[in-house]
């Protein structure tokens, strides 16, 4: 297929006649020097520019939504010739885990491979022996959690499925784990999209693309399901000692659970789009952030928030309070990492009722002002020297409220910019940073607080020493790792890869 230049220049030609830029056309012609061309005896339908542009738009916008099982992605956003293609999908027909931050996001693939292992800090560390890939899911692992007392993890998958897999102390054969299915129904928009334990290791909480949350038992019973929301939820999140679970949704309200009366103690409409994470301070105080780039800070058993800190300039895609309740952090796509003291706040008397209500511009701006304010006391540190979207950040498991109150309390922030940096959370410095030469998705403190593991596009692993931050080790898997998380002893890392597998690393030096 070949297009000559006299061809475009002819159609452009044509384009202008018949739009009635005669001038125009007549002065195009002579410069290009149509009349000494061939084709300018072609016969051509009226609107022939306009057609050819609209089919190679379509053409453009069917590669840029297949997936490389050869399926393709939904997608409501528009294509334009000018401007450039955001993912947006539907509500009712959303396909993917945590999907209104994921499905633009995590679906940004680049080409891994171990030969990045070589560009890092100049040696090969790639441990090829330690890797294993546990097989079963049948789409991309999104989520996954280690329970907090047996050695036991779940993972969650597109496929409509949890699975649950007991491992020995050192995984070397992934025949030999045979993973306990959790289904979530068939069909369409059933995608596993968040995980979590209770602080007992007892029950789990999963919940769907399409609303559901189901509690499980640890021998992966189920013993409740419930549908308190109108869109996916992006998370659930136990209490400090269980008494509540928390679901944050796409239709921009959470609901809490009582694990005591088994029943729902409220639903409150927080925010004016999607929330994309929760976190809770203790059993009665959660925060919550959303892509209308607030944090709302409530109770359970208000009807509105305490708090609503602002000051973010784009959407929130994490929330955390650090291990003692003290500080509460969240990230963004604004590029920066934000350090809250909330106790600081000077409450808001007008803050957002849990139903939606009318009022005048008068209200509202008062609202404002006393959510700014509230805001710019609370505000400890703004840390901003990524040059991309912060995806995720973890804080350390030391400083107060951990078993390791004598080191300093950090925190890890990954970046689309290829790195991951540990900031001081008491000086708001920035004390290293970790370059990766693609977008990191998942970042996670070892329990004894000496290693830092990331994972990144192109399936990249990858280990950090603390102390000196130097690559420990780098383990190569077969897809982007979407979240890496250690067990409680330390000694085993999983990934969720985006080829299916869960890929468990045995860490031991």
């Amino acid at each position: 297929m070949a297009i000559t230049s006299d061809e475009v220049n002819f159609l452009v030609y044509r384009y202008l006649q018949e739009s009635g830029f005669l001038h125009s056309a007549f002065t195009f012609a002579y410069e290009s020097q149509l009349a000494k061309s061939s084709v300018i005896n072609t016969e051509l339908p009226p609107g022939a520019l306009v057609s050819f542009m609209q089919k190679g738009l379509q053409y453009v916008g069917i590669e840029a939504h297949i997936n490389e099982d050869g399926t393709e992605r939904e997608c409501d956003g528009d294509f334009s010739l000018l401007s450039p293609h955001i993912c947006r999908v539907a509500q009712s027909t959303s396909s993917s885990a945590r999907s209104f931050k994921a499905s633009n996001k995590r679906k940004r693939k680049g080409d891994g491979s171990p030969d990045a292992v070589d560009e890092m800090n100049g040696v090969d560390k790639l441990d090829k022996e330690a890797l294993v890939l546990l097989n079963g899911h049948e789409k991309e692992v999104y989520a996954c959690s280690w329970n907090p007392v047996k050695n036991i993890l779940v993972s969650g998958s597109s496929d409509s499925t949890a699975r649950v897999w007991s491992l020995p102390n050192k995984v070397e054969d992934s025949k030999a784990v045979v993973p306990k299915v959790l289904n979530h129904g068939t069909g369409p928009h059933k995608d596993v999209t968040t995980l979590e334990w209770n602080h007992d290791g007892s029950l789990l909480a999963s919940g769907t693309y399409n609303g559901k949350t189901r509690i499980w038992n640890d021998e992966g019973e189920m013993k409740h399901i419930f549908q308190y929301h109108n869109g996916p939820v992006f998370a659930t999140r136990w209490s400090k000692t269980s008494l509540f679970l928390l679901s944050a949704s796409f239709d921009k309200t959470v609901v809490v659970w009582d694990a005591t009366t088994e029943t729902k103690k409220q639903q409150l409409k927080l925010h004016e789009d999607p929330i994309l994470d929760a976190s809770w301070k203790d059993d009665s105080t959660f925060a919550t952030c959303s892509s209308d780039m607030s944090i709302c800070v409530a109770r359970v058993g208000e009807t509105k928030a305490d708090l609503v800190l602002r000051g973010h300039k784009d959407a929130i895609n994490s929330v955390k309070w650090d291990p003692s309740g003290r500080y509460l952090a969240s990230c963004s796509d604004d590029y920066t990492v934000k350090i809250w003291d909330p106790s600081k706040a000077v409450k808001s008397k007008d803050a957002p009722e849990g139903d939606a209500m009318e009022v005048d511009s008068n209200e509202n701006s008062k609202k404002d002002a006393e959510d700014d304010a509230a805001s710019a006391a609370a505000l400890v540190y703004t840390l901003q020297e990524h040059k991309k979207e912060v995806y995720t950040f973890r804080w350390s498991c030391t400083g107060p409220g951990t078993a390791l109150p004598d080191q300093p309390l950090t925190l890890a922030s990954a970046s689309f910019d290829g790195t991951v940096k540990l900031w001081d959370a008491e000086s708001g410095s920035c004390r290293r940073t970790f370059d990766h030469q693609y977008p990191v998705y998942g970042v996670a403190f070892s329990p004894d607080g000496e290693y830092l593991a990331s994972g990144t596009v192109g399936g990249m692993v990858n280990v950090w020493s603390l102390k000196d931050g130097s690559l420990v080790k780098t383990y190569q898997a077969n897809g982007d790792i979407y979240e890496v998380n250690w067990n409680k002893q330390g000694d085993q890392i999983a990934a969720c890869v985006s080829s299916g597998d869960v890929a468990i690393i045995n860490f031991r030096l």
